[in-house]
């Protein structure tokens, strides 16, 4: 009698050692399985802002730049300043039109000469012109000249005409004489760049605002008319010295940032904590479904052996020389395969934020990481700048379809060249890319370099294109900061580019 108990008390035991070690095994395990998860997620949600701003807002920015410095020599030159006020003011409308029709991120092209007399395109004719002192009130004119290249981005403001949020960069007008004749300015279209944010397709449900320095409103993802007002001003400062990440406890939010270089613009893609969470929860939830399952199989053997533990003792005496008993291999295959499943995931999610999705290359930030690493690691590098030629030209004759497959093309060929060779290519931003060349003499990057420009050049393509040509600036890193390095490439870049493009420029080691 006394050894039949001490036979039960030894099985409670056991079966309770086991259901212990079960807890403990799936809270460790679900509790390091949400971490990850969380931390994918920051790492994609991080991508995310970063992708838009580089890829999207950035590009956006460079073309009105480009096209308000253009038009400002345009009307600097030839006396068509003169002509737009003094004498036929036709032509210079005309030639403010086709700016608007062929910019559709512009909503409304100004020019004022220095008094205050402006003409405006679009406009009504019923609309009574404003005077020449309000026009000198308003925050994009300019009072002093300074260089024509240095474009001033105004804060959101109430405009005079529409009556509706606006945002205004705006350059002044130099003579070929050199005197400051007055102020271009576009006003940006928000309500375009509200729709375009409205359609992005974050990896967290949240939401995507655009800031100026002062923490207004310029654009967001809702969707109506004018954009949501949010109260930014509080946390301001802490997302501009965040680094990109900054979590707010008043609001239990994740903010995930990118700061713009140009107008000091700010985008801001914020997510509730509790979505992140149900997130996590969601892919953690076949792991604590199949520890569950782990747990009800104990109970139930565990009243199994309760009831008819004289026949269950026996069993499992059996089944100590056969083998597991039925059931608990296929829960541990079970178990085992949801691991992998995750782990498989994680691996995905991760390679997915660090390669660019159109042309399979490494992103900027996957850049920016290794080229960091390279230098912490005193390692012997090269590093090269490339930008296509005319890519702007290939967008607006074939379509951005076309420009996608050249880009896709682009990083095949040189992928093909670097296979066997220590070169990385990377998409630095739009049409420009990075090559890290590590542990070969700047002489050997150099050739591999140009293997990839002829490669390129000589590529035949299914569209209509005659060729393809790219121009770039090579540099070794002899123990200077990145960013030195990076500006040195640049300035050689700049160089092939004004030389004749579709050519490389090095350094005289190379």
């Amino acid at each position: 009698m006394t050894k039949t108990l001490g036979l039960s008390k030894k099985i409670h035991y056991s079966l309770l050692s086991a259901f212990m070690a079960i807890i403990a095994t799936a809270f460790f395990v679900i509790d390091s399985q949400k971490k990850t998860i969380h931390k994918s997620y920051i790492n994609i949600s991080r991508n995310f802002v970063s992708n838009v701003a580089t890829l999207y807002l950035n590009n956006m920015i460079d073309v009105v730049e480009e096209k308000i410095i253009s038009a400002s020599s345009k009307f600097g030159g030839d006396d068509i300043f003169n002509n737009a006020f003094y004498h036929d003011s036709h032509s210079v409308l005309a030639h403010m039109m086709f700016i608007m029709s062929k910019s559709p991120e512009i909503n409304a092209v100004i020019l004022a000469d220095t008094r205050g007399h402006y003409l405006r395109v679009p406009e009504k004719g019923s609309i009574v012109k404003k005077t020449p002192q309000q026009i000198q009130q308003r925050p994009w004119f300019i009072d002093e000249a300074n260089s024509q290249h240095r474009v001033q981005f105004t804060e959101p403001y109430k405009d005079l005409i529409t009556q509706v949020s606006t945002v205004t960069l705006s350059t002044p007008v130099i003579n070929s004489h050199g005197f400051f004749n007055g102020v271009l300015a576009f006003d940006i279209n928000l309500a375009q760049l509200n729709k375009n944010i409205e359609r992005l397709l974050p990896p967290v449900e949240g939401n995507v605002v655009l800031l100026s320095d002062t923490g207004k409103v310029i654009a967001d993802d809702i969707v109506d008319e004018t954009p949501e007002r949010h109260d930014f001003q509080t946390i301001l400062s802490e997302l501009k010295k965040s680094g990109g990440l900054y979590y707010d406890e008043h609001q239990d939010r994740w903010f995930f940032s990118y700061r713009f270089d140009g107008p000091k613009w700010l985008l801001v893609y914020s997510v509730e904590n509790r979505a992140l969470n149900e997130l996590v929860w969601s892919e953690s939830q076949k792991v604590i479904y199949g520890f569950v399952i782990s747990l009800l199989i104990l109970l139930f053997f565990g009243f199994y052996l309760k009831s008819h533990w004289d026949k269950t003792l026996i069993n499992i005496i059996g089944h100590i020389k056969t083998g597991a008993p039925d059931g608990w291999g296929n829960l541990e295959s079970l178990l085992s395969q949801e691991i992998n499943n995750t782990r498989e995931r994680e691996a995905a999610l991760t390679a997915e934020s660090a390669h660019d999705a159109l042309t399979g290359a490494l992103n900027r930030r996957s850049f920016d990481k290794d080229l960091q690493q390279h230098i912490a690691e005193n390692r012997m590098f090269s590093l090269a700048l490339l930008d296509i030629d005319n890519f702007k030209t290939i967008n607006d004759s074939f379509g951005h379809l076309v420009g996608d497959v050249v880009l896709r093309g682009m990083v095949a060929e040189c992928k093909a060249i670097l296979a066997q060779e220590k070169g990385t290519i990377y998409r630095y931003g739009g049409e420009e890319f990075a090559i890290i060349f590590s542990e070969i003499p700047e002489q050997q990057a150099w050739q591999l370099l140009e293997q990839c420009r002829l490669g390129v050049r000589s590529r035949e393509w299914r569209e209509d294109i005659s060729a393809v040509t790219f121009s770039a600036g090579l540099g070794r890193w002899n123990g200077e900061e990145a960013q030195a390095l990076i500006a040195q490439v640049d300035a050689r870049l700049y160089q092939a580019k004004h030389a004749g493009k579709d050519q490389t420029v090095a350094g005289n080691a190379a």
